[in-house]
């Protein structure tokens, strides 16, 4: 063994190397990141701008934005932000595509059922409204 380093310590040091930085992501990992770049490229073209003048607009390099475009990182929402007023967009336009549609119901004070639960230790009350009819299957 080395001297002065535990079994531990450099089995730490092994673990990490074994972890590639600049491995390729999965697929499903950055899925979300070349989705804003399409769109951050769509705005772009819609605004007839080359990546060079966008770069001037936004003070991001163009290596930058090019990797933003092809979805190669994830970009901050100041980023975002600053991509946004300079394709005069709106900061959640980059996001269009990623919302969820969910129905919300309101139940009022008295209308529900009160359904208790305990779970780990957790005492946990559900306020849920009847619905007549069959149960729909998702």
């Amino acid at each position: 063994m080395t001297k002065g380093r535990s079994a531990t310590a450099m089995l730490e040091q092994v673990t990490k190397l074994s972890r590639d930085p600049h491995r390729l992501r999965e697929e499903r990992e950055n899925m979300f990141e070349v989705a804003i770049g399409r769109e951050v490229r769509a705005f772009r073209c819609q605004e007839a701008i080359t990546v060079a003048e966008s770069s001037g607009r936004t003070g991001l390099s163009i290596g930058m934005l090019s990797k933003i475009e092809n979805g190669n990182t994830s970009p901050s929402l100041t980023t975002l932000q600053t991509l946004a007023h300079a394709l005069r967009v709106p900061l959640t336009s980059f996001f269009c595509r990623f919302e969820e549609h969910r129905e919300a119901v309101l139940t009022r004070a008295g209308e529900g059922v009160e359904i208790e639960l305990q779970a780990h230790g957790l005492d946990i009350s559900i306020i849920c409204r009847v619905i007549s009819g069959p149960m729909p299957v998702a």
